[in-house]
Order: C-alpha cells, then sequence, then structure tokens
C-alpha cells in the first residue's frame, strides 16, 4: 500500500482494525506511523524515504522487513514474538535493539552506519552481514546456527568461532580477514 501521510495510515488502520499484515511501500512524505493493531503479525515497511521514527511494535509481530528507508537512525525494542528480521539499505540506521530470543533468522545488508550487532539469541540459525563496512566483527555465533552469510565487510579481521551445527559458510569480500582455517565437519565453504 502507498500512503502520503500519518493520516492515511490512521484511517486504513481503522477500517482494518483486525489486520495481520501490513505493507507500506514507495510512500514518500510518510515520517512516522500511528499507533500500529495488537493483531499485526507482519510489517514490511519498503520505500520509505522520510520515515524518521517507528511506533512501538505490536507483541504478536513475527516478521519485520524495513528496506530502503534511509531516514531512520534506531528501532524501537523489538517484540518477543519476532522470528524474522530483514534490514536492507538503512544506512542511517547506527545501531540496533536487543534481539529477542525467539529470532531464528536476522538479515543485514546494506547498513552503512551500522557499527556492532547486538548479542545473537540462541535460536538463531540463519545470519547474513552483506555490505556493512562499519562492522569489524561478529558477536558469538549461537550453537544452533546453521547458514552464515559474510560479503562485503572490508573490517573484518576475524569471524568468532563456528558453531558445530553450521552447514553452509559463505565468505566474500572481505578483505581485513587474513586466516582462511577452518575445521569444521560437513561444512559448505565459500570464499571469495
Amino acid at each position: 500500500m502507498y500512503f502520503k501521510s500519518k493520516g492515511a495510515v490512521e484511517a486504513y488502520l481503522r477500517e482494518h482494525p483486525d489486520l495481520t499484515h501490513l505493507d507500506v511501500g514507495s510512500s514518500s512524505g510518510l515520517m512516522d506511523l500511528p499507533a500500529l493493531p495488537n493483531t499485526l503479525k507482519e510489517l514490511q515497511l519498503i520505500d520509505c524515504r522520510e520515515l524518521s521514527d517507528l511506533p512501538t511494535l505490536p507483541s504478536k509481530l513475527t516478521y519485520l522487513q524495513i528496506e530502503s528507508c534511509p531516514g531512520l537512525v534506531s528501532l524501537p525494542a523489538l517484540p518477543g514474538r519476532l522470528k524474522e528480521l530483514r534490514i536492507f539499505d538503512c544506512r542511517g540506521l547506527t545501531s540496533l535493539p536487543a534481539l529477542p530470543s525467539a529470532l531464528k533468522h536476522l538479515w543485514v545488508h546494506n547498513c552503512y552506519g551500522l557499527t556492532s550487532l547486538p548479542a545473537l539469541p540462541g535460536a538463531l540459525t540463519g545470519l547474513q552481514v552483506v555490505t556493512c563496512p562499519g562492522l569489524s566483527s561478529l558477536p558469538a555465533l549461537p550453537g544452533k546456527l546453521m547458514f552464515l552469510r559474510v560479503e562485503f565487510c572490508p573490517g573484518f579481521t576475524s569471524l568468532p568461532a563456528l558453531p558445530g551445527r553450521l552447514t553452509y559458510l559463505m565468505v566474500h569480500n572481505c578483505l581485513g580477514l587474513t586466516s582462511r582455517r577452518l575445521a569444521v565437519r560437513k561444512l559448505s565453504i565459500e570464499f571469495f
């Protein structure tokens, strides 16, 4: 849906009080969002270039994608039920809030202002960090992690210990990494 103002979003939410999915895209002029319904389980914000603030996120939210929202510099607290978080092209974002324990997938792409990641939850099985030049390392990797992709992160000088369940590792164009010796069984490894 395309919204030109916070009032337009409010009107739409009033018309759909039991909304479970909300996609907001290419909404120029939208600087902030109204309170979101507690029924919301999935939220996608794509190409909202003037969006600078997010409201408190609904407690039932399990999926959050934020893409091409360069005005965002921070996110509110993430709900405990969130299982997947995708953040793409949010160049103003400087940090992430604490990650919920239920989170299974974290994708962070093209976040140039990001300088660190918070502690990764134990349930996390997939992690992608792509084109985040401000990052120099990853936090400790959880034991359940099976998929790790790190690309175009020139500040990385090392990787943390890799968990035994890891089955896929891609490290591409991380010029600061000097050691490429990895002792992991049954692992598909790609270095470029």
